[in-house]
Formats: structure tokens, C-alpha cells, sequence
């Protein structure tokens, strides 16, 4: 069988992948694809111990590699998550600088604003004191 076959489980002729049933008796169905893929790799990996029988101390051996494997997984993950949490303490930082800069400029526009109002009520009044003194009333 190939990956571009799949076997009737009535006949168990060999269709093509891209049929949905049976040519033949037209009873049976195409399988899922993830059990396409499934059932092609288990036959591969029937063909491969076939060609390559493992003895007791190959298996255990093995199973020794892939707990090595698999803590090694779990070792570069924690390197992956070392770096994204580096990452987001940058961003954060960043983000907190922004919102401080954001803060800061609020508060100067602010007291801008608040001279700007004093200045404004400061000329006004020299202009109300100005027009008294012009007319000869006397400022208070």
C-alpha cells in the first residue's frame, strides 16, 4: 500500500486516495486522513523493524534516547519560555516608559495651560486698571 492508496475494509481493494468509496463494491468508505497517515506510518514502522530486528537491550536503550529526548524537549522549551518571559519584561517596560512619558506630558501641558491662564487674567487686569486710570478713577 501507499500513501496515495487506501484498502476497502469490505474488499480490501486498493483505492485511490482521492475516492471517497469503493471502486469496486462501492460499500466501503475512504478513512479520515489522520488515519490515513497513521496507518501508513505503522506500516512503515512494521517494514523498518522487519529489515531491522531490535533485541531486548536495543528496546530498553531506546527507550532510554527517547526520555533524553523528551527532557531535551522539555529543556529547550524551558529556553524558549526564559526567552519570551525576557521578551514581555521588555515590553512591559517599554510599554510602562510610554505610559510615564504619556503622564509626564499631561501634567506640563497642564501647568502650560494653567500659566497661560494666569498670564491671561494678569493682562486683563492691567487692561481694567489701565481704562480706570484713563478715565482719572481711582484704582483700587
Amino acid at each position: 500500500m501507499t500513501p496515495t492508496e487506501w484498502s476497502c475494509p469490505v474488499c480490501t481493494f486498493a483505492n485511490p486516495i482521492a475516492n471517497g468509496a469503493c471502486e469496486i463494491c462501492g460499500g466501503g468508505k475512504r478513512p479520515s486522513m489522520a488515519e490515513l497517515v497513521a496507518a501508513f506510518r505503522k506500516q512503515k514502522d512494521e517494514e523498518a523493524a522487519a529489515l531491522n530486528p531490535v533485541s531486548e537491550d536495543d528496546k530498553k536503550e531506546e527507550s532510554k534516547d527517547t526520555a533524553e529526548k523528551k527532557t531535551t524537549i522539555t529543556h529547550e522549551n524551558m529556553v524558549r519560555l526564559k526567552f519570551l518571559a525576557l521578551d514581555l519584561t521588555k515590553i512591559i517596560k517599554i510599554e510602562q516608559k510610554r505610559v510615564f512619558e504619556k503622564e509626564r506630558l499631561e501634567r506640563l501641558e497642564k501647568l502650560r495651560l494653567e500659566k497661560v491662564k494666569e498670564r491671561e487674567n494678569k493682562v486683563e487686569e492691567l487692561v481694567i486698571k489701565h481704562c480706570f486710570l484713563k478715565k482719572g478713577l481711582k484704582v483700587w
